[in-house]
């Protein structure tokens, strides 16, 4: 287990107990007494990488780029008739303004539809997830392409989570 303890500005402390496994954002969106910034520290610090041990299995590597993709198999678990997963993303050569590597993308996938919804972003400095840029949530569903790396992930996810 993990003990938080956060002191807020009027020196009042409040003392968090979670299990790190059943930790997810829609847990952390009913404590309703939890600002934005409270809410966005929490976030970042449950979902960093060196939190939770993953086992990550390659997926995809682009023969034209390099870049490479992974599903973090220890993370597949099905509830209420939805798959969650994570996928990292390491690329070859720095993407956008925030001149990125790496992403971690953690997804709700409804294999019956074949289609995937991002629950949260995060893009790191360096590969393989190390030293965090910013976060991104608040994403629609997608539809990804049969032969595209989208498809191959929620393919690979659906077929763990049976």
């Amino acid at each position: 287990m993990i003990y938080l303890l956060i002191l807020l500005n009027n020196s009042k402390s409040i003392k968090f107990n979670f299990k790190i496994i059943n930790l997810s954002l829609l847990y952390l969106a009913q404590i309703k007494f939890m600002n934005k910034s409270l809410y966005t520290l929490l976030s970042l610090l449950f979902f960093s990488s060196n939190l939770i041990a993953s086992n990550w299995v390659e997926v995809f590597v682009s023969n034209t780029t390099g870049n490479s993709f992974y599903v973090d198999i220890d993370s597949i678990e099905k509830n209420k008739g939805f798959t969650y997963f994570w996928v990292l993303s390491n690329f070859t050569e720095p993407v956008g303004e925030s001149r990125y590597l790496s992403a971690k993308v953690k997804w709700k996938a409804d294999c019956k539809e074949k289609k995937r919804k991002k629950l949260g972003v995060f893009i790191y400095k360096q590969n393989n997830a190390e030293q965090l840029l910013d976060s991104f949530r608040g994403f629609g569903w997608q539809y990804p392409a049969p032969k595209t790396i989208g498809y191959a992930q929620l393919k690979f996810a659906c077929n763990r989570s049976k």
